[in-house]
């Protein structure tokens, strides 16, 4: 099962000061791309929630984890749906990888869908 998603890729760019010993002058540079969520079921047979696109590739979640954690905020009042609320994929590091945000709400109802087609049961060895 497989959806796009449209993701928000935040580069922070800074210059090493060697003699403060920090970074200076931090930027950030913003762009929007395209990238897929897909779910799929690993050698270990656990349904995994996989970005494809993402910064490192390796952007990924055990999705049955994620739909419990994400159920059980929405149960505590979170208001989990609210589509301004990102969900981060890549926390990213100065001049290196980029911090991406994805919406919490369309990760939580591509889930959703997915437990109601059966895909979040782990599937037999």
């Amino acid at each position: 099962m497989k959806r796009k998603i449209n993701s928000t890729w935040i580069t922070m760019i800074a210059t090493w000061d060697s003699k403060l010993q920090k970074n200076v002058n931090p930027r950030d540079t913003v762009r929007e791309k395209e990238i897929e969520m897909e779910l799929f079921f690993g050698e270990d047979a656990r349904p995994k929630l996989k970005f494809i696109g993402g910064p490192t590739g390796f952007e990924q979640y055990f999705a049955d984890d994620l739909y419990r954690s994400m159920t059980s905020i929405a149960a505590d009042g979170d208001d989990l749906v609210r589509p301004n609320v990102p969900f981060c994929i890549c926390g990213g590091t100065i001049n290196s990888w980029p911090r991406v945000n994805v919406s919490r709400a369309e990760v939580y109802q591509f889930l959703v869908d997915a437990k109601i087609m059966g895909g979040l049961e782990q599937q037999p060895q």
